[in-house]
């Protein structure tokens, strides 16, 4: 099994148009050392105590050479080990230390560093405690019963992250809309599942009432998100001209700057306006270089010019 370390396991999270989240996993062989305690791409480590015998077991195993590469263990009160040594993948470095009585387990840290002093791992063991049990997982109070359209947003959006097989999101923003028939944020969240489910006329009309209630003070509002889907929606609907305008007011905020200017180039494109497109998809890209979609469309207008010079 791989995956990306998160709190929970699996954890379902959110991806923005065309974003990329990525992590790296590292698969590392190791001998001689025992149960590792701590590891990096540099090394593992292992710290054994058998206070019956009063010793400790200490192992560092690396990955590459490291020539004078320090091994330390210590504690508050004193060094047991500060051991200049070559390390390499071949060879695990292990050695048996006695301890003094005073010292807890929680006070011992082993440390490895390599020549020039930077540190490869290290490691100390936690102090010893009584873990609280988790609170078990609780169902969502009915839509009726939640006070705030906060929480009935929050609750919408849990359930779509998440992906409930007995809840449904919808009822929870129908209930946020019925108490505010223009709060911004449902209005998003519902239009949003309308818009997933091809229900395009209906998302529409959620983002225009999201747009009235976020521009009631300011023209240009914190977030563009509003504008952006309802430009999906008219993009959708085939109202292109439509759908630029509500693109283009969405790039004035910095987080749809990528999907919204990518959006506007494949309009262009399609229009033929290949050097709008051009300038449209090379802003997209620079907010980001990981949307491969940008960049193929990027090679359109190039594609287009050249047909028509061999044609010419």
């Amino acid at each position: 099994m791989t995956g990306v370390y998160t709190d929970n396991q699996p954890d379902f999270t959110w991806l923005q148009p065309y974003e990329e989240k990525s992590f790296s996993q590292y698969f590392m062989p190791y001998k001689h050392i025992g149960m590792v305690k701590n590891a990096s791409i540099d090394a593992a480590v292992s710290l054994d105590m058998d206070r019956s015998e009063g010793i400790a077991q200490i192992g560092v195993y690396v990955t590459s050479p490291f020539r004078k590469a320090v091994v330390e263990l210590s504690s508050q009160r004193r060094i047991y080990i500060k051991e200049s040594v070559d390390l390499e993948p071949s060879k695990a470095f292990v050695q048996k230390i006695n301890l003094l009585a005073e010292d807890e387990d929680d006070e011992l840290c082993l440390t490895v560093k390599d020549a020039a002093g930077r540190e490869l791992i290290s490691y100390q063991p936690q102090k010893k405690q009584v873990e609280q049990m988790p609170a078990a997982a609780a169902p969502l109070p009915e839509p009726e019963e939640l006070r705030t359209n906060e929480e009935l947003y929050l609750a919408g959006q849990h359930l779509e992250q998440y992906r409930h097989a007995t809840f449904e999101p919808e009822a929870y923003y129908l209930e946020g809309l019925k108490r505010d028939k223009n709060d911004s944020r449902i209005n998003v969240a519902y239009g949003t599942l309308l818009l997933r489910r091809g229900l395009y006329s209906a998302s529409e009309a959620c983002f225009r009432k999201a747009i009235s209630r976020i521009t009631w003070c300011n023209s240009n509002p914190y977030d563009g998100e509003a504008y952006y889907q309802l430009g999906l929606s008219l993009k959708h609907q085939g109202r292109m001209d439509e759908a630029f305008s509500a693109f283009y007011k969405s790039v004035w905020s910095a987080a749809w700057q990528d999907s919204g200017y990518f959006s506007l180039a494949q309009i262009a494109t399609e229009k033929g306006n290949y050097e709008e497109a051009l300038e449209l998809v090379e802003r997209s890209i620079i907010r980001n270089a990981r949307n491969y979609k940008a960049r193929n469309l990027k090679s359109v207008p190039f594609f287009v010019s050249w047909a028509t010079t061999k044609r010419q």
